[in-house]
């Protein structure tokens, strides 16, 4: 997914703009590298007789039904010996269809397919449902002033707390540093108490043997991971951590969403699929279901599209996946699995 802290200051040699998708370095890397894996994998599945289209189907007619009675599920992939522009065009409406069908399950407990169809109109990622409710948790921005005070002073590379000169090496940030090493007020220049002083006043930070440390090291874990991430799966999380995402949300310096897909993978979906939400998206969806895709016999080029295209479903799949497991869990009292990182990580 795409994420807009990219290293030092290559960040701000990258295009920005609120309708244009960050396509920057850390994203290209990522992005290039995801998709040969999945073309290998794809392919060495392929030499042992094994099609990917037909695991895809075998996940929603027999897996779902026999691990979590969830019945109904309807998806045709292409034959094998489909031509990729044929097998862009059949898979795409696919992803539509099963998106519609995972939300009136969740809505209805059923999946009514005559319902279904009377419903033509595209179905957008925001609206895809959620069993759980809270699952997404994200910064509240635009109303706390506090949340983005405190992340610049504990995660920013570029806020001044992080330099010490008796240090040991560099640092990435403050935190990183009181993390690693034993650091007193005294250390800093005057002009930067001030800021030590804030992080001591909102009780981010204390005073111990006369040297500094973190009040509530789960609560810095939780803001670094919405900080390198953007969001957490509230599901994922410890209990420990669970309770200070509450405590947050109280405070009012994060809010929470319930739907199928994050903000950021919603953002990923519509920068491949359509121009909902950015200038520069690939359009796939309407391209090939329009009529306006590349030339027909340019059959390398819809075999690039097709391989973007059923890594998107593949990773709805995954999605689809944890909503049920995550959902299996609760009704079970099961403990979750977290997967925060540690500041230090």
């Amino acid at each position: 997914m795409n994420n807009p802290i990219e290293p030092g200051l290559f960040r701000y040699l990258l295009p920005q703009g609120s309708t244009t998708y960050n396509t920057g370095l850390s994203y290209q890397y990522v992005d290039r590298l995801s998709s040969h894996q999945f073309y290998l994998y794809y392919n060495i599945l392929r030499d042992c007789n094994i099609a990917t289209e037909d695991m895809i189907e075998w996940f929603f007619t027999q897996y779902l039904p026999r691990e979590f009675g969830a019945n109904g599920f309807r998806i045709i992939m292409p034959s094998s010996n489909s031509r990729y522009f044929e097998k862009c065009r059949t898979v795409l409406p696919e992803i539509e269809s099963i998106l519609k069908q995972f939300n009136l399950y969740i809505n209805d407990g059923k999946i009514d397919h005559e319902l279904m169809q009377i419903a033509s109109n595209p179905l957008p990622l925001s609206h895809c449902s959620s069993f759980l409710q809270n699952k997404y948790i994200y910064p509240n921005t635009d109303e706390s002033q506090e949340y983005r005070n405190v992340v610049h002073l504990l995660f920013s590379d570029q806020c001044m707390l992080k330099y010490l000169k008796r240090a040991k090496r560099n640092y990435r940030h403050f935190t990183e540093l009181i993390l690693s090493e034993t650091v007193r007020y005294n250390d800093y220049s005057d002009y930067l108490h001030s800021s030590l002083d804030w992080l001591q006043r909102h009780g981010y930070i204390a005073l111990r043997n006369d040297s500094l440390c973190f009040s509530n090291i789960n609560q810095v874990q939780v803001l670094f991971d919405l900080h390198k991430n953007q969001t957490i799966n509230y599901w994922r999380c410890s209990p420990q951590l669970r309770t200070e995402i509450d405590k947050l949300i109280q405070k009012r310096l994060l809010k929470a969403g319930n739907s199928l897909f994050s903000a950021p993978e919603q953002d990923y979906f519509d920068y491949h699929l359509n121009r909902r939400t950015f200038s520069n998206s690939l359009d796939l969806r309407n391209k090939y279901l329009h009529g306006t895709q590349p030339d027909p016999e340019d059959d390398k080029q819809h075999e690039a599209n097709y391989m973007i295209i059923l890594k998107l479903l593949i990773l709805i799949i995954i999605k689809i996946n944890d909503e049920f497991c995550l959902h299996d869990d609760k009704k079970k009292g099961n403990p979750s699995h977290p997967y925060m990182t540690l500041p230090y990580e």
